[in-house]
Order: structure tokens, then C-alpha cells, then sequence
């Protein structure tokens, strides 16, 4: 689905995208770029790594939920403070160990934080950093705050207004069991909230922190293995003796995008795309399954806006993935969109581009 802002957020989110894209250094996360002699070019490479992940995670949780990434903005000011702080003390502490594979896959972004925070453990005096690196940092501090003022009276969001509208008109969708993916944990605890609002008792969120419902107007909470279960009963048919059917929305991460049957449903309906490609293949494994007794399976994926992927390459990048799948191995499916070649490799072609949808 196309999603349509309206003027005030359209010019926002191009404010947003255009200050992460020219004013945004990343100095935080990339301070041995800063030091007076230079490290390793592996080391560099790694915090370099470090600084584009951070970089795109903020857009790509604007891409998630404007939920998401208000709050993804407030924790990047507070790091921001809270770095510059450790600056004026004196001491610098930089982590020498943190793989950035280790955070591709974290659903919860306040782990993230705590890891590369965690990993922080060599101590390098200030004076070993040229002058540039404490004006960079608060150059990014500036940017932040400055992307925080302008989505303060931002209260509306398009994208789940047409979540909503979809899920209430489409005829594969108001009949169907619904599997919706999202990467992040904060975008899904939001959706679970709002479309509790409008499908009562039938919506259930699951992340690395468990399963959340609504009980009595109350989120309730289930530990990891009683929320799979809870799952298992609602969407596995291979469940016989305790199917339950009180779920009809399951919202979920990419931590159940592997290892679980959920082909009751035939709906997989990804509200954001993932880092990685090969997960919209998992994502819609877990419904594409032997023994469904649905006809036919239904892929529905909200795509980035063109402005934001400009950014982060990401649609492109998945749609090459999936392309080489196609390519390599043949397919009977056509995963992203109708207009998905599945025997060549032409994939940049405008008309591709703006049929995607």
C-alpha cells in the first residue's frame, strides 16, 4: 500500500529525511574517525559500520511508526547528552568488540542502547581526540533536537489510519486470521493499543519481551514460551486437541519469523520491511506452509515512501534479494509484487519501481 501525507507531513518527513541526510555526522558512534593518530583501517571500518547502522535505523523507524520514531529520537538525544557529558570529563570510553550483527536482528531498540553502551570499555583520554570530535557530537545533539521540534504537534498517522481502513473493507482481511510483521517492538506495542481500539479482545502482540493482550482494558503479559503457545493454538492446525480461535491479528517481530506454524492464517501482512531480505521469505514461510487448507496465500506489504528509501536503498535491496532467489532456485510465487520478473534479472527499470505497491 501506497501511504498518502498530507501537506504538513510531507514537508516534515522531507525536513526529517534531508537533515539525517546532510547534517546528521554520526560522530557518537564513529569516534575513532576523531582520534590525532588513526587506528587500524578494520577498526575504523567497524565504527564506521556501527555509525551507518544507527543512521538507518532512525529512518527506518520513521519508514515503521511515528511512534517508533519519536521515541527512537528521544533516546538518540539523551545518548547524545549523555555522551556529551563523558566528553567534558575528561575520559572517552569506545567499544572495541561490538559487531553490528549483533544488532541487525534486536527487535527492542533500548537493547540496542545497552549494547553498544555495555561494549564501551576502553578508556582514551580527550586530549587524544582533535578538537572537530566534541563540535561534531554536538552538532548531531543540535540535528536531533531539531527533528524533535518538528514532529512535536505531529498527532496524527497516516499509515495506521490506512491499516485500519484496509483491514475493515478488504475481503481477504475481514474474514481472514492476520499475521502482521513489524521490525520494531515499539511499533508493534502502538499497534497492538490502537487496533485493540477497533477489533476488541482478537489482537495479540509477541516480541523477544513475550506476549501482550488486552485484558479488562489492561495490557497482560506472557513469558516467551506461553506466548508461543498461546500462538501455536490460534494459528498451528497441527495443534488438535486445544485449538483456540481467540486471536484474529497476531502482530509480531522478526523473533517468530522462523520456527513456528502459523497456517491458519493465509495472510502475512509485513507493516515494515526487514534489514535482512531473506526475511520476507521467513516471514511468509510461516503461513506458505504443506497441509494449508487455503487456496490461496495473501502478501500485503506497506512499502517505504520513495523520499526515505532514496535514503537506505532498502526496497531495492530486497527486491534484488528475492530477484536472485528467483533466479537461482526458480519460484512459484511472485513475493513483493506483481510486477516482480521471476525470470530476468531487470530489476531497476522504472516501470518497476512505480508499480510496486
Amino acid at each position: 500500500s501506497a501511504i498518502e501525507f498530507d501537506k504538513k507531513i510531507d514537508d516534515i518527513f522531507n525536513e526529517t529525511i534531508n537533515i539525517l541526510k546532510n547534517e546528521f555526522i554520526k560522530a557518537r558512534y564513529t569516534p575513532y574517525r576523531y582520534l590525532k593518530k588513526l587506528p587500524s583501517e578494520f577498526e575504523l571500518t567497524r565504527q564506521d559500520n556501527l555509525g551507518a547502522f544507527m543512521k538507518t535505523m532512525i529512518i527506518k523507524r520513521l519508514e515503521s511508526s511515528f511512534h517508533a520514531f519519536k521515541k527512537t529520537i528521544n533516546r538518540f538525544i539523551i545518548s547524545h547528552e549523555k555522551y556529551l557529558q563523558m566528553i567534558n570529563s575528561g575520559n572517552i570510553f569506545i567499544s572495541k568488540k561490538l559487531n553490528i550483527f549483533d544488532l541487525l536482528d534486536e527487535d527492542d531498540d533500548k537493547k540496542i542502547d545497552k549494547l553498544i553502551e555495555e561494549n564501551a570499555a576502553q578508556k582514551i583520554p580527550v586530549g587524544e581526540f582533535n578538537s572537530k570530535f566534541k563540535e561534531d557530537v554536538q552538532n548531531d545533539l543540535e540535528s536531533l533536537l531539531k527533528i524533535k521540534n518538528l514532529w512535536n504537534d505531529v498527532t496524527n498517522d497516516p499509515k495506521i489510519e490506512k491499516l485500519i481502513s484496509i483491514l475493515k473493507k478488504d475481503k481477504n482481511l475481514k474474514d481472514n486470521k492476520i499475521v502482521m510483521f513489524t521490525e520494531s517492538s515499539e511499533t508493534g506495542l502502538y499497534l497492538l493499543k490502537e487496533l485493540n481500539k477497533e477489533f476488541s479482545k482478537s489482537v495479540f502482540f509477541y516480541s523477544s519481551a513475550g506476549g501482550r493482550y488486552f485484558d479488562n482494558e489492561k495490557i497482560s503479559n506472557l513469558s516467551q514460551k506461553a506466548g508461543r503457545n498461546e500462538i501455536r493454538e490460534n494459528f498451528d492446525p497441527n495443534i488438535k486437541n486445544n485449538q483456540k480461535n481467540n486471536i484474529k491479528i497476531l502482530i509480531t517481530t522478526d523473533v517468530l519469523a522462523e520456527g513456528i506454524n502459523l497456517h491458519r492464517s493465509n495472510v502475512t501482512l509485513n507493516y515494515d520491511l526487514p534489514w535482512n531480505p531473506t526475511k520476507v521469505i521467513q516471514r511468509i514461510g510461516r503461513v506458505n506452509r504443506v497441509g494449508t487448507q487455503h487456496k490461496n496465500i495473501h502478501v500485503y506489504n506497506f512499502f517505504p515512501s520513495e523520499k526515505s528509501d532514496n535514503e537506505i536503498k532498502q526496497k531495492k535491496n530486497i527486491i534484488s534479494k528475492i530477484q536472485s532467489f528467483h533466479d537461482c532456485l526458480g519460484s512459484d510465487a511472485k513475493i513483493l509484487t506483481e510486477n516482480e520478473e521471476v525470470q530476468t534479472f531487470n530489476l531497476f527499470g522504472s516501470g518497476l519501481y512505480e508499480n510496486l505497491n
